[in-house]
């Protein structure tokens, strides 16, 4: 899996950290589908005291984006919770396509 962090969420020490826990946990969830797989995690604008991340994944087929309080990727049911939501984007995609390549007999 390719992964890029920007400068700004590499700033943020521990907020940073669990961002690599929750994409090692993804990489987990793709299986042999990592391999493909592109996760890009952004800093967007502060709320206050809250910070709050951008996570994108694509693959060859579709992309999805998701945004993540530092506050959801404290709670591990609540990573786990945003990253299946994640997937579960990413494989609609998956089937959208395959339903349109049966529909056009396979053709692109």
């Amino acid at each position: 899996m390719n992964v890029n962090y920007s400068d700004g969420v590499k700033e943020l020490g521990d907020v940073y950290q669990l961002a690599q826990k929750a994409t090692a946990r993804l990489d987990e969830l793709l299986g042999p589908e990592a391999n493909t797989a592109t996760v890009e995690w952004d800093r967007s604008p502060d709320y206050k005291e809250h910070i709050l991340l951008t996570l994108r994944l694509r693959d060859p087929i579709g992309e999805v984006t998701t945004q993540l309080w530092s506050d959801h990727l404290r709670s591990v049911p609540e990573t786990e919770v945003r990253l299946n939501l994640l997937l579960s984007g990413l494989f609609g995609i998956h089937v959208k396509k395959r339903l349109a390549n049966l529909d056009l007999g396979g053709k692109q």
